[in-house]
């Protein structure tokens, strides 16, 4: 059976868009990762823990601890975690589109979308009905998967100083 959604649009975008949603999802985890390791989380006291929980929940929060731990490492390092802030707060208009605008197919074969958000900078809310080719939803996607590969490298390299930060994953029964 096939939802109402798979009826408005096409099977291709409701792909990209998980594709790129999940991508989203995984820059923020490896930035909140890289602050860890750069400022150095004890996972052992729970201040340490509630804290680094509470900025995950915002992602204005994860950019604003980007941008101090930038320079909280060697420079080739830190240049790297201020581009990957400004990569990620470039993106974030996108990624609430994707994740929260009701998407839908126009004659013609356009994509179109409404979207109502907060502005952070003026904190006014704002509405948002934009028309997109298959080929702009294909960018986004190669772009965020960019941006992604960027920040695995950058907690790889942290990594590699035996850096550590917070995980939760449920250990796998074999």
């Amino acid at each position: 059976m096939k939802t109402i959604v798979e009826h408005m649009l096409p099977a291709e975008f409701l792909l990209k868009q998980g594709i790129y949603i999940q991508t989203c999802g995984h820059i923020e985890l490896a930035a909140w990762q890289i602050i860890q390791m750069v400022e150095g989380v004890d996972p052992t006291s729970q201040k340490d823990v509630q804290r680094f929980l509470q900025m995950k929940l915002k992602t204005w929060d994860i950019l604003e601890a980007l941008k101090k731990a930038g320079n909280g490492c060697r420079p080739h390092i830190g240049i790297r975690i201020w581009m990957l802030r400004a990569d990620i707060k470039e993106g974030i208009l996108n990624r609430n589109m994707a994740a929260h605008g009701a998407w839908y197919m126009e004659n013609g074969g356009k994509l179109g979308v409404e979207h109502y958000f907060r502005d952070y900078g003026d904190k006014q809310y704002k509405f948002i009905s934009g028309k997109f080719l298959m080929r702009s939803i294909n960018y986004a996607v190669a772009e965020a998967d960019r941006i992604l590969r960027n920040a695995i490298e950058i907690r790889d390299l942290l990594t590699k100083d035996n850096k550590t930060f917070l995980t939760f994953r449920e250990p796998s029964s074999s």
